[in-house]
């Protein structure tokens, strides 16, 4: 989570999203928010400073191809 974010931790982590979780960007509205991603076994609808709360690794092809 980015500094600028911290008050979103707790709220972020009680979703699911921890630490390496593997994260996908489903949809993203026409303006960009609300972003939905599916995390673990569901899908979740962030608003976008949710989302920007989150750092995020790019996974490599061969990681996004292993799912």
């Amino acid at each position: 989570y980015t500094a600028t974010h911290r008050g979103y931790r707790s709220k972020l982590l009680s979703m699911g999203l921890t630490r390496g979780v593997r994260i996908v960007v489903r949809n993203r509205a026409p303006l960009g928010d609300p972003v939905q991603v599916g995390v673990r076994d569901f899908e979740l609808s962030l608003r976008a400073d949710e989302a920007a709360a989150l750092r995020l690794v790019r996974a490599s092809r061969t990681d996004r191809s292993a799912s």
